[in-house]
């Protein structure tokens, strides 16, 4: 019993939320910083490169951020309000992170001339399960959203059929409203499918019964 709480430990400590962050960050950063913010790339703990006599253990996921900048670009030289302004996005990517799927990271900054289009090409990784992260970066995602009617949004795993089922809890006469519930559905869908690396997903509505 012992080996294998250890092992489901391992397990859900090593799965990697590399592609969620990411398609994270791109969501909310690349068009926000449009000319400034090329890329990310985030590289999970157990991913990261350890150096020779390293005393510590990598434990964070590592956000790289490639920003516009050098010699050559408009944001040189680097005065005070350039680096203010880097680091002004680097604690924003942090606080994001840190919000929404509940993990510190490292976030360091990089810079190139111009912007190469390979930079956000996804690296193939493994298709995500279920982990409870990914049920509350969902619910905190949607909780973003104005929804009319919607008193509370809860995610479950479905283990029978593989899927996250995605609840809007309405008030008891929601059924009269057909036509926002439906709207209310396509405004999820367009912030969902972003992240298609998830398992399948399904969007339902249902009285709310929830404190």
């Amino acid at each position: 019993m012992r080996e294998l709480i250890r092992r489901i430990i391992k397990e859900e400590t090593q799965k990697d939320l590399s592609p969620m962050i990411t398609k994270l960050l791109e969501m909310n950063f690349l068009s926000l910083y449009d000319g400034i913010v090329c890329g990310v790339k985030v590289t999970a703990p157990h991913n990261r490169e350890v150096l020779p006599n390293q005393e510590f253990e990598l434990i964070h996921y590592r956000i790289d951020v490639h920003f516009i900048g050098g010699h050559g670009t408009k944001f040189w030289p680097k005065t005070m309000s350039v680096r203010e302004m880097y680091d002004k996005i680097m604690f924003e990517m942090w606080d994001t992170v840190e919000s929404y799927i509940g993990e510190p990271t490292d976030v360091y900054a990089t810079y190139t001339k111009e912007c190469d289009n390979n930079i956000n090409e996804e690296v193939e990784s493994e298709r995500l399960t279920y982990s409870p992260k990914i049920v509350k970066v969902i619910e905190n995602l949607v909780g973003t959203l104005d929804l009319q009617l919607v008193r509370q949004v809860k995610v479950e795993w479905d283990e029978n059929n593989e899927m996250y089922k995605i609840k809007l809890g309405y008030r008891k006469n929601y059924t009269n409203f057909p036509q926002i519930v439906r709207y209310n559905e396509r405004q999820v869908e367009k912030l969902v499918i972003p992240f298609m690396n998830f398992p399948p997903y399904s969007i339902s509505a249902d009285t709310y019964m929830y404190k």
